[in-house]
Formats: C-alpha cells, sequence, structure tokens
C-alpha cells in the first residue's frame, strides 16, 4: 500500500490543529486490539513530528505517553465524554 505524502501531511496538519485546542482524540487504527481493550487509542497530542505521533494517553496511570506511527493511522477523531 502506497500512501500519499499530500495526504500524510493533511493528517499532521489536522493532528497539529488538535494540540493547539488541547483536544482529547481517539487515534483510529488497523492494529488488532489486545484482548479486552478498545480497538482504538485515546490522548492528548502532545508532538507531531514527520512521521510519529506522541500522545498523552487518558487512560491508565498518569502521564503515560504512547508513540504512534502517522502512516500506520487511518485517521482520528475527537473523543466523547461517553466512552471514558
Amino acid at each position: 500500500m502506497c500512501i500519499n505524502e499530500e495526504t500524510l501531511n493533511e493528517l499532521r496538519i489536522a493532528l497539529l490543529k488538535a494540540k493547539e485546542d488541547g483536544t482529547v482524540i481517539e487515534l483510529i487504527t488497523a492494529a488488532t486490539p489486545p484482548a479486552g481493550r478498545p480497538p482504538n487509542i485515546r490522548g492528548v497530542v502532545q508532538k507531531v513530528n514527520c512521521g510519529t505521533l506522541v500522545l498523552e494517553l487518558t487512560s491508565g496511570p498518569p502521564n503515560r505517553k504512547g508513540i504512534y506511527s502517522i502512516p500506520q493511522l487511518i485517521g482520528f477523531v475527537p473523543a466523547s465524554d461517553d466512552e471514558e
């Protein structure tokens, strides 16, 4: 699968906007979830690099961070309050 660089740039710009706004987002990934866990990851964007994204995760112990590959993402949406 080949991902268009323009599409990746649009995703990076949207992630930077979410970071600026401090929005809690839910990443939509194609990865298989661990047993008993929801498939998507929730958190606040801390950093957006050329190919990676750092989230401060909203579940589990405080101050947990996750690093994700931007080209591996399907996308993201603002997290809804009812799923926390």
